[in-house]
């Protein structure tokens, strides 16, 4: 339940807020999918807090009017970081047409092999600066587990809670799953798909992130939960 992991990271860190809102509960088209053998089942590695914020701290207002009224009284100066499905942004986008002209930036982290609806709609309606954080990005700018080590041994509040949260994450695991090769696009639904060749000549383009500074990020990770 996001809603209830936005208020959970508030209360972590201390940080009091009147501003959090739901959004879409299902995807657009799309039965939803959780990954729950990765992030547990609440999305949080289902560890219970007995002390977990009331649900009554969340608003009235929806999650894509939230976005809208936000970004009208700040044109120009709002960056939005995407890091979920891309539901709630599609239905925004939707609702207000000029909603990007007014957007600095769009950052999205990850594909968009789950809710591909959501995912077309916002790769083509959205002509702000977008950014993207693919899943090779991730893989070319990790991290060691040695660092993960370090940083859960500050044993500070915030870094027991990410170690608990984390805890189903850091198992490792070996799949076994069908393989085949795609030859005429039977399986490849929701594939994210690169026009090197400019054939679909479209005015906006995107940006793939490919590296970061891992040392600047590192740091800002200790910073974190200090």
């Amino acid at each position: 339940m996001t809603v209830l992991t936005d208020l959970l990271l508030y209360a972590t860190c201390n940080t009091h807020t009147d501003s959090s809102v739901s959004g879409c509960s299902k995807p657009l088209v799309a039965r939803t999918i959780h990954a729950s053998d990765y992030f547990g089942t609440d999305g949080f590695g289902d560890v219970p807090d007995p002390h977990a914020p009331s649900l009554d701290l969340v608003q009235k207002k929806k999650a894509e009017q939230a976005i809208i009224d936000f970004v009208n009284e700040n044109p120009g100066e709002v960056i939005l970081v995407a890091i979920a499905p891309l539901t709630n942004l599609a239905v925004t986008v939707q609702l207000d047409p000029t909603l990007s002209k007014k957007l600095k930036a769009l950052f999205i982290m990850g594909g968009n092999t789950e809710y591909p609806e959501a995912a077309y709609i916002v790769l083509n309606r959205y002509t702000c600066p977008t950014y993207i954080t693919t899943w090779e990005f991730t893989c070319r700018n990790s991290l060691p587990w040695s660092f993960c080590d370090t940083w859960f041994a500050n044993h500070t509040e915030k870094s027991e809670f990410v170690r608990r949260i984390s805890a189903i994450s850091r198992e490792v695991r070996v799949c076994k799953l069908d393989l085949t090769v795609e030859l005429e696009g039977t399986y490849t639904r929701g594939m994210m798909a690169l026009d090197y060749m400019h054939k679909l000549k479209k005015k906006h383009t995107v940006f793939i992130m490919n590296k970061v500074d891992l040392d600047m990020f590192q740091e800002m990770l200790i910073n974190a939960i200090k």
